[in-house]
């Protein structure tokens, strides 16, 4: 039976991956486009930030073409927001024709991930079902990641970045089909090894840049991730640790030592992804990196409360800093101009010999 959700990226695969094990399917979300992301506009509370706007249209785009099974993963757990339980307000929407359901799965342990399963696709499913399909999600999720993040440095790294949108679409239809942990392994290892035939600059990265924030942002607007891409191609490493397969291991016992590095910077309260992004800036800053790009969606009350905050750790450590806010006047002349002058900004210092 056929379920549909929304992508956030490409991590709608691994969804699709634990769906199938258990005798289910997913259909492939809709790109996010300008029309979608101005239906989800429509529909939200204007308070709603733009990830759960983009939400919410590629949802209603789905329902308006006869998508009736709505399934969501989300453990509820510190990595949930305001988009990570979306049912409720889907079916006040859409919930008038008989047909329509909702289908959260996930849990903050086995045993309510397994309930969760059990509740909505039969009782008869057991614990073991519950781990093996586990097991496809964070193979393929690990996978996904590992993808997203080489390929973006490759775009700056290979002396024929144009190849690499070929080896990035050819890993994610293989990630798609693979069954079992055998299959990604050999999915894993055959991206390697195409990966590794690239061609390689013979000049070092002229800059790097360390990304930070946009769990979801970066992945859901092809706009943004074209503009680093092209910008990558000219030789400019963007190295980005965040995403949706942080978030989604993510328990406050491993979330700990990430807060213990933000202590002079962040209070007692914070216990979601602002502190992966904190942590992560003192990373990269540590790491010696150019500079720290901040991309986020408006409205966002993590990520905007943690602009302040690197404001802060850039002028502690001299380092520059660029916050793009992603919301519903978003314009791609401004982001491209925007990222132009931050990277000129980048190369004086360089060629001056500045350094943090």
């Amino acid at each position: 039976m056929n379920h549909f959700t929304f992508s956030w990226g490409h991590n709608h695969i691994a969804v699709r991956g634990l769906l199938r094990t258990l005798g289910h399917d997913l259909e492939t979300p809709p790109p996010i486009d300008a029309s979608t992301a101005q239906r989800g506009i429509e529909l939200a509370h204007p308070f709603l930030c733009f990830s759960g706007k983009l939400v919410l249209g590629q949802l209603a785009r789905q329902i308006e073409r006869g998508g009736r099974r709505f399934v969501f993963m989300s453990s509820l757990g510190p990595e949930a927001c305001r988009c990570a339980d979306t049912a409720g307000f889907v079916e006040e929407l859409f919930g008038t024709d008989s047909g329509f359901s909702a289908h959260r799965i996930g849990g903050s342990d086995l045993r309510s991930a397994t309930s969760n399963l059990r509740r909505h696709f039969g009782g008869r499913i057991r614990s073991r079902d519950c781990v093996r399909a586990y097991t496809a999600f964070y193979g393929k999720l690990d996978l996904l990641h590992k993808i997203e993040k080489r390929c973006t440095a490759l775009r700056c790294l290979s002396s024929t970045p144009r190849f690499v949108d070929e080896v990035e679409a050819e890993a994610l239809e293989r990630v798609d089909r693979a069954n079992g942990p055998l299959g990604l392994l050999r999915t894993s290892r055959r991206f390697d090894r195409v990966a590794r035939r690239l061609d390689v600059r013979a000049a070092a990265p002229s800059l790097r840049i360390g990304v930070v924030g946009g769990e979801h942002i970066l992945s859901e607007l092809g706009s943004i991730m074209a503009a680093l891409r092209r910008t990558a191609e000219r030789g400019m490493l963007f190295e980005w640790r965040g995403g949706f397969r942080m978030l989604a291991r993510m328990s406050r016992s491993t979330l700990a030592p990430r807060k213990a590095r933000c202590v002079p910077y962040l209070n007692e309260a914070p216990s979601t992804s602002e502190i992966l992004s904190c942590a992560d800036a003192l990373d990269f800053i540590d790491e010696g990196v150019d500079g720290l790009l901040h991309v986020y969606a408006f409205g966002c009350m993590p990520q905007t409360a943690l602009k302040l905050i690197l404001q802060r750790i850039a002028r502690d450590r001299g380092l520059p800093l660029l916050s793009l806010s992603i919301g519903d006047r978003f314009a791609e002349e401004g982001l491209e101009n925007r990222l132009e002058a931050f990277v000129d900004l980048l190369e004086s210092r360089r060629q001056r010999g500045v350094r943090t």
